[in-house]
């Protein structure tokens, strides 16, 4: 999965860092686990820390990264959806 062309969203292209993005592809890259379709991504910035929670549903997976971040946006509910002939990153709103 998710090894096919990849989108992203206006919404995405707009509010989300570049380097976050690319480290959300990564994520749902290097996955121990195998992966569902839906990857859900909750975004957390307080402070200058990014708090990111991992998880899918089928099967069950959730791994939580903090990160020191210089940039912030607000809190974010993201989505990485594989359809087979590819992958979008969107936001949870735009689904």
């Amino acid at each position: 999965m998710f090894e096919n062309p990849r989108y992203l969203t206006k919404g995405i292209s707009e509010r989300i860092p570049v380097l976050v993005q690319l480290l959300l592809w990564q994520m749902a890259d290097e996955m121990p686990v195998r992966k569902d379709y839906l990857q859900i991504f909750r975004l957390e910035w307080k402070n200058g820390v990014l708090k990111i929670t991992h998880s899918q549903e089928v099967p069950p997976y959730t791994r939580t990264y903090t990160l020191t971040a210089g940039e912030t946006v607000k809190t974010e509910k993201i989505y990485i959806i594989d359809s087979g002939e590819y992958s979008t990153m969107l936001l949870a709103e735009e689904y």
